[in-house]
């Protein structure tokens, strides 16, 4: 599985990064502006840990989406949500 993690430095999703590096076979990208609390699993194969904002990378994080949706593992609920939205109307 493929997931984002926006915020990955923060309070509760360090715990949450943390979580699924040592807890699963999922590979995570993440991104935030600190990423200190991180430092212990920086360095992991299954971890694409990015430094900044939001608003300066959502060129970045549209890639990540796609990426993270590309997992058929995850399925619909994966999906963007303009095509969850393409779905439900059918």
């Amino acid at each position: 599985m493929n997931i984002l993690i926006l915020g990955a430095g923060g309070f509760i999703c360090h715990h949450l990064t943390r979580a699924v590096l040592t807890r699963t076979e999922w590979h995570v990208r993440a991104l935030d502006l600190r990423t200190d609390r991180l430092a212990d699993v920086a360095g992991h194969p299954r971890l694409g840990l990015r430094t900044g904002d939001v608003f300066t990378y959502p060129d970045w994080i549209e890639r990540q989406l796609r990426w993270a949706a590309a997992d058929p593992d995850r399925g619909l609920l994966s999906a963007p949500a303009e095509a969850n939205r393409s779905r439900s109307r059918r």
